[in-house]
């Protein structure tokens, strides 16, 4: 087990840089083509994906099209929280009982959204909301509550730090922000605002760009221009 944990904690650490990103499903499926030493962050088949040989599921994915209730919130306090429902079939599925392991042990899993699906003129594509941690299972339910990790958290958990040269990482603290819900003040405790402000505004600026870009892309595909010829 001491060794599946410090593998998970490598590929948690190579992949902070895209928590908080819209990938392609190849992104997930194919992974090594994009990350050096990351072979498959999840196949995209079913909802739990626990890797042959490990005793806990590596990333959970909710899909758009799915016969399970998952639900995406979001706390006054910018994390956000997720319903997740076991695979159908009993809790003494290997998925579900690794996803209550990680549970036991506290040991966080990646966390997958599906945006977009094949049918998509843009095809199936992901947002990779970074690492939660799976709080609690209510029987009633039949549901996981799983809590979306902080950036100082996600730190704290891959060894990675924040620093006037981590160009990446500001970045990447700064997306997870804004996948949570806008709150009309700076969280001054976070690590990513105890950085300098003049890297962290053009972090800023440069993720406000690509956060907008894509909005003006989905509306363009949801609100398509008639032209007459």
């Amino acid at each position: 087990m001491p060794d599946d944990v410090a593998e998970r904690r490598r590929i948690f650490r190579t992949l902070v840089p895209y928590f908080g990103t819209v990938q392609p499903a190849s992104f997930f499926r194919d992974t090594s083509a994009v990350v050096k030493g990351v072979k498959r962050i999840h196949p995209l088949i079913e909802g739990i994906y626990k890797p042959a040989g490990s005793i806990y599921p590596l990333s959970i994915a909710s899909m758009l099209k799915s016969r399970y209730g998952d639900q995406l919130f979001h706390n006054p306090d910018r994390t956000w929280w997720m319903e997740y429902s076991p695979k159908a079939g009993g809790m003494d599925l290997a998925v579900n009982v690794g996803l209550v392991r990680s549970m036991t042990d506290r040991e966080p899993v990646l966390v997958l959204r599906q945006e977009s699906d094949k049918t998509s003129r843009v095809g199936a594509r992901h947002l990779l909301l970074g690492l939660g941690y799976v709080e609690n299972f209510d029987p009633a339910t039949d549901l996981f509550r799983v809590r979306g990790l902080t950036f100082d958290e996600v730190a704290a958990i891959s060894g990675t730090a924040l620093s006037e040269e981590s160009d990446e990482l500001i970045e990447t603290a700064l997306r997870l922000e804004s996948l949570e819900e806008w709150v009309p003040f700076a969280a001054e405790d976070r690590a990513v605002y105890r950085i300098s402000r003049q890297k962290r505004d053009a972090a800023f600026r440069s993720h406000f760009r690509d956060q907008l870009i894509g909005h003006l892309i989905a509306e363009s595909l949801l609100f398509p221009t008639n032209t007459k010829s």
